[in-house]
């Protein structure tokens, strides 16, 4: 702890002109403890700085309604941009490798599929049948 004599003192001949070095000496011929003076120098040379904010109750409710605003926003925002696609939507595409093909005989198909839905993940198995246009038979 400090002895607030002691820096008291120091600021005192300080004032009045002596050198650190000066009294230091002073204080050494009175017998004073060489750890007590470099302690109140030290003192004296870096004062203790606090900060300290004070906010009105106005400002406080005014941060508290910012803050609150900002909850509500991003909530509504939240809802209305959750998804509200159905789980099961697919896109399909289907493009013929070859547009005419003999009776009884397979056609090739590039195929593509795409999820647009919310659910993860779908088996799925496509089938198809040739119809002629003329006779509207398979």
């Amino acid at each position: 702890m400090v002895d607030r004599r002691l820096v008291s003192y120091i600021r005192q001949q300080v004032s009045k002109g002596y050198t650190l070095s000066q009294i230091r000496q002073n204080l050494l011929n009175y017998k004073y403890d060489i750890s007590k003076i470099n302690e109140a120098l030290k003192h004296i040379y870096s004062p203790e700085v606090k900060h300290v904010v004070h906010f009105s109750h106005s400002v406080i409710v005014l941060i508290l309604i910012v803050c609150l605003s900002l909850l509500v926003i991003s909530a509504s925002w939240l809802f209305i941009l959750r998804d509200n696609s159905p789980s099961a939507l697919l896109d399909l595409n289907l493009e013929p490798v070859t547009t005419s093909i003999a009776a009884n005989s397979r056609i090739a198909f590039i195929k593509e599929i795409s999820n647009l839905g919310s659910g993860r993940r779908y088996d799925i198995t496509l089938s198809y049948d040739i119809i002629n246009l003329n006779t509207k038979r398979k």
